[in-house]
């Protein structure tokens, strides 16, 4: 069999192993973790950047949008 015939199988039986419900579970985790973010006071409107934003070391808001501009005065 050719290789990309084998990696073809390989994939397609990775796929078996996960359950239909697997997408369901993740929106569970994402629904959980917005509850615990709630109980810190932190609101949390969008599920799915809750794991982007976990990554983060500092934010930065800017109200008057000098930090939005392109350039630096």
């Amino acid at each position: 069999m050719e290789p990309v015939i084998i990696f073809l199988n390989f994939l397609l039986l990775i796929t078996f192993c996960f359950s239909p419900s697997f997408p369901i579970y993740f929106n569970l985790v994402y629904s959980f973790c917005l509850m615990r973010l709630k109980w810190k006071n932190i609101l949390g409107t969008e599920p799915e950047k809750t794991i982007e934003a976990a990554h983060l070391q500092t934010m930065c808001f800017d109200k008057t949008g000098t930090l939005t501009e392109d350039k630096v005065e």
